[in-house]
């Protein structure tokens, strides 16, 4: 209760001392019905929807200014300025903010001023003439706001110039950035925020320097516009405007938005407000305090749920590679019995041929060339010797591939203490990506460290590593004729390294430190779901190694993996 009566204490301060409320006379009453007004969503910071997707800026600021001078409820509806002009065309909104002069005359409509808009003129190329006058535009390539009020006045003025619009303001200085145009036209009421954005785009060291070029004259008149029979209301709004101007407001919320002091001139004619300040000080501080201390929390749980994300996403992973090492296990005695048997009878017909070899020697001396089963038997005596043996090599590389399958889909829940030696890892890896690798590359040279001890740890789980490693090499190129080097040697400070290094498009420094973040990936649009080496990470952890990385864009990416060696036995 003590709380409650504490926060409507604060409330009752806040009317007494807050001006625009209850200070001199100003009418606070509730009018018959609510006053509709419409602007664009994409202005800013004159008018625009924030984060929130709720109206802001100036010119929304200003309206509900007005309207508490008037007493009357207003609702800001804020669309796509062609939108807007529609539904004021067709008397869906009472009135329009945001527009010009030549706007509401052209469609013979009310107009109330309450700013000039000044066109301003840039360039990025110190060589090009200033500009006065539309004139010297003809010829040029120019960029604006589309729909803006520089679009609408060189589309009225019919100027001859390559114009381009854009969604944004910022857009249009982005683009002038890029050396493309010869120059952008932006519409301002303040310099105030057009120099942000020049100080941002002119610190990045790419892009061209932009600098201004001079302005279109004269100013043009910006305000309100509003059907004529809505005479009443226009005459309304025109009387609050004149009314802020009187006692400051107007200036107040200009400088809160366009100048460099939000309330550099009100101090002196709110002794209330000041006194206010004094009072909500205190408190604004410690909502500030509150505010931080969510926004910390707020990060805590999002990283604490990024974990938990990625330990649900690593159960899934174990799942699945369970899963698929009974699948394996089932397809490899399906496809190993019959393999055998291969191996078995080949042998078998290998012995039955070199049985018959002596008879059939004697038949080609004594009667010649003959044919067995088509085949002449001088072709099959050259023959049969390597045809048994890349029939049992083949049958012997298929039962190698399915062990491998085994041993890498095999559930690992041991512990690290068996003795790895890296270059038959790094065998089998490769033989298990022969395949997936031929789509991007058919060179991947592999070079093995010769002598290199073994090291303590398990051999699926960094087998896993070197696979995820090399993979990730392969998709980084560009080229199928660059290649991807992988070796394995021992370094003076007793590590066991293996290197990848691609000849690929590189990474930019800027994400080097994330590529071991959880669900970060550059190849989303390709399937990436960035758990590969966030999970390869973790498992150099488990082995007390390090997995480390070197790239510069357009010169590849070299990935290795640094290993502690065991002490010799």
């Amino acid at each position: 209760m003590q709380i409650v009566l504490f926060f409507l204490l604060l409330l009752s301060i806040q009317i007494a001392f807050l001006p625009g409320l209850l200070t001199q006379g100003e009418k606070v009453s509730n009018p018959h019905r609510t006053i509709v007004v419409g602007g664009s969503s994409s202005n800013a910071p004159y008018e625009f929807l924030d984060n929130d997707n709720e109206p802001d800026g100036y010119n929304v600021d200003l309206t509900r200014a007005i309207a508490t001078e008037t007493g009357v409820d207003v609702k800001i509806k804020l669309t796509r300025i062609p939108q807007a002009k529609k539904d004021l065309l067709d008397g869906n909104i009472d009135l329009l903010e945001g527009v010009m002069e030549s706007y509401a005359k052209k469609n013979n409509f009310l107009f109330t001023p309450h700013t000039r808009v000044r066109q301003r003129v840039f360039t990025h190329d110190p060589g090009l003439p200033g500009i006065v006058s539309l004139a010297q535009l003809e010829g040029k390539k120019l960029i604006v706001k589309k729909d803006g009020i520089s679009h609408e006045f060189l589309v009225k003025h019919s100027t001859k110039a390559y114009v381009t619009p854009v969604n944004t303001k910022a857009d249009a200085l982005g683009q002038l950035a890029s050396g493309r145009y010869d120059y952008a036209i932006i519409s301002s009421i303040s310099s105030l925020y057009i120099k942000r954005q020049l100080k941002f785009l002119n610190s990045r060291p790419q892009g061209k320097k932009i600098m201004a070029a001079g302005e279109i004259h004269p100013p043009l008149k910006y305000g309100f516009a509003a059907a004529r029979e809505n005479k009443k209301l226009m005459d309304k709004f025109s009387l609050g405007f004149k009314n802020l101007q009187n006692k400051g407001l107007q200036q107040e919320i200009q400088e809160q938005w366009l100048g460099e002091d939000a309330l550099a001139t009100s101090h002196g004619k709110y002794p209330r407000l000041r006194i206010g300040n004094y009072i909500f000080t205190p408190l604004i501080f410690l909502v500030c305090t509150v505010v931080l201390w969510n926004r910390s929390l707020k990060r805590e749980v999002e990283r604490r749920s990024k974990e938990l994300a990625l330990k649900q996403q690593q159960l899934i992973h174990a799942d699945k590679m369970a899963s698929l090492g009974t699948l394996v296990s089932g397809v490899a005695h399906e496809i190993n019995n019959p393999t055998g048997l291969i191996l078995y009878n080949l042998s078998v017909l290998e012995r039955i041929c070199q049985a018959a070899e002596s008879t059939l020697e004697e038949q080609y001396r004594d009667s010649g060339d003959f044919f067995i089963g088509g085949m002449k038997y001088s072709l099959l005596r050259q023959e049969s010797s390597a045809v048994f043996e890349e029939m049992k090599d083949g049958a012997t590389r298929i039962k190698q591939i399915v062990d491998d399958l085994k041993d890498f889909a095999r559930k690992d829940d041991a512990p690290l203490t068996e003795r790895v030696n890296l270059n038959q890892v790094l065998g089998n890896a490769v033989r298990l990506i022969k395949t997936p690798s031929q789509k991007t590359t058919c060179h991947i040279e592999v070079s093995y460290g010769d002598p290199i001890p073994e090291f303590l740890g398990s051999s699926r789980r960094i087998e896993q590593v070197i696979i995820n490693l090399i993979l990730n090499a392969c998709q980084a190129l560009d080229d199928p004729e660059k290649k991807v080097c992988v070796k394995t040697f021992f370094s003076e400070n007793n590590e066991i390294i293996l290197e990848v290094k691609d000849e690929g498009v590189g990474i930019p420094s800027d994400q080097l430190e994330h590529l071991t973040d959880p669900f970060y990936t550059t190849r989303r649009t390709q399937g990436g779901t960035g758990l590969g080496l966030s999970i390869s990470a973790s498992i150099m952890a488990e082995h007390k190694g390090s997995l480390k990385f070197e790239s510069k864009p357009g010169m590849g990416t070299t990935a290795s993996i640094h290993l502690n060696a065991a002490k010799r036995i």
